[in-house]
């Protein structure tokens, strides 16, 4: 499998499906009047993570954050996932992969 080099342009998209479940019952309680937001989900052991590439889609992977909190994913050392946020996860990511991409 070749990986096509992309230069200086990673786009990492990271989808949590409890962070949607999240981010939408935030959205309905702010359209409800509630002014107060809510803090940002935190990524926990158990969690289901997609990975997109959207201009390598070879790389794409659906993982699982083990019991120690971590993942592994192609071309980069495992990395610790839970106790971050998905932003933060993503930043992450974009730093790791952009030394091999």
């Amino acid at each position: 499998m070749k990986i096509r080099r992309v230069p200086s342009i990673l786009v990492v998209a990271l989808i949590a499906l409890p962070a949607l479940l999240a981010t939408r019952s935030a959205t309905t309680a702010n359209q409800a009047g509630d002014a107060e937001p809510r803090p940002e989900y935190v990524i926990q052991d158990g969690d289901a993570l997609g990975i997109k590439f959207f201009l390598n889609p070879e790389l794409n992977e659906e993982v699982i954050v083990r019991p120690d909190g971590r993942v592994s994913l192609q071309l980069i050392p495992e990395i610790t996932a839970a106790g971050r946020t998905p932003r933060q996860l993503t930043e992450q990511l974009k730093r790791l992969y952009s030394d091999e991409l």
